[in-house]
Order: structure tokens, then sequence, then C-alpha cells
């Protein structure tokens, strides 16, 4: 229980953590982007209402949690033991009750936006499934997963983004070769090498 009091402790201090990243991005504009650890945050949250839900109606009212691990674990594990309705510890081994969570999935990702070439499209995606031990009785909890899409602007990406937390980082999608990249400009520079040439012919010869 010492060691869950730590966890509680250090993660009561993530919401204002989080308001402080994302402060400056509002100060920016008014219409700015949400971060991408806000959109984590907000995916964290529909999967710990997820797996509490589960466990009410397994009638579960005192749990252990352990999450494989991840980048964003503090994030689901935060949203999980915020449930008022459950009291969640962590490595208690006198608990009759566990779950052990595996994260498949938790990250934001950009995608090209066809209809505009400064714009991308932005999906955050997170998907969990695990196991309950009910008194040595093992269930399957459902598999969770959620996605978020919108559109923003490439220049928005070095605000939305949080260099120390990797999960809200991604790599931006290359643009597609037209055809006065691959086709028109190699084929112009061999033009112009050529007529170089021809003229420096030309001027020795004369």
């Amino acid at each position: 229980m010492l060691a869950m009091n730590i966890v509680q402790k250090r993660l009561r201090c993530l919401p204002i953590v989080t308001m402080l990243l994302l402060f400056p991005s509002i100060l920016l504009a008014g219409s700015f982007p949400q971060s991408n650890f806000a959109i984590i945050d907000s995916l964290s949250k529909a999967a710990a209402h997820s797996i509490t839900t589960f466990l009410r109606i397994q009638a579960v009212d005192t749990c252990d949690v352990s999450i494989s691990p991840h980048s964003a674990e503090f994030v689901i594990l935060q949203n999980i033991i915020s449930s008022k309705d459950i009291t969640f510890t962590k490595e208690n081994p006198t608990s009759k009750n566990k779950i052990e969570l595996q994260i498949q999935d938790c990250a934001v990702r950009y995608f090209l936006y066809n209809e505009s070439s400064d714009s991308l499209i932005r999906e955050g995606q997170i998907s969990a499934k695990g196991i309950l031990n009910k008194s040595g009785v093992l269930m399957e909890i459902p598999q969770f997963t959620a996605v978020i899409r919108d559109t923003i602007a490439q220049n928005d990406v070095k605000f939305i983004e949080i260099p120390q937390y990797s999960f809200t980082k991604a790599p931006i999608p290359e643009k597609p070769k037209g055809f006065f990249t691959e086709v028109a400009e190699p084929l112009l520079f061999i033009t112009a090498a050529a007529v170089t040439v021809l003229l420096l012919f030309t001027v020795r010869s004369q």
C-alpha cells in the first residue's frame, strides 16, 4: 500500500503538469488544436471507464492492477485508479482480485490530407485487453479499442507534440512526388547540361 500511495501522490500532480503543457498552446491561438498528450489522455479515460464498468459488473470493489510496459502507461494507470467506485492497489500480494492489462496500441499518427497539402490527418488510437483474476477464477476483460481523428495544420505539429513523451510524437509522412519532380525536373536538368556542353564545344571550335 505504501508503494501505491506514492504512485497516487505522483499521479495527482499530472493534471497540473498537463495544464502547464497545454497553456502555451492556448496563448498562441484561440482555436489551437488539442495537444497529442490531451488526445491520449482522453482515450485513456475511455479505456479506464470500460475496464471499471466490467469490474463493477463482476462485483469487484477492490482490485490490484498491473499494466504492460508502455511509455503512456502512467497516463492509463492514472485514469484507472481515479475511479471512485473501485479501490485500486498496485503490487499488493494480499489482494484477492487482480487485473493484468496489456496495452496493444497507444499512439498518435499522422496521415496525408488529400484536400490540403498543408494539412494532416491526425489519428490517436488506443487498444488494450486484459485478464481479471477474481479469487483464483480467471476472466477475460473484453478488448477495448478507440480512435480519434481530426485535421490539423502541418505547422502545428511542433506545438502539439511534447518531446519528453514519446507517445505524443510521430513521423510526418512525405508528400507524393508530382510530375514535375519525378519527370520534368530531371529532364530539365539533363537538357540544361546538354546545352551547356554543346555551347562549350561551340566556343572551342570557334
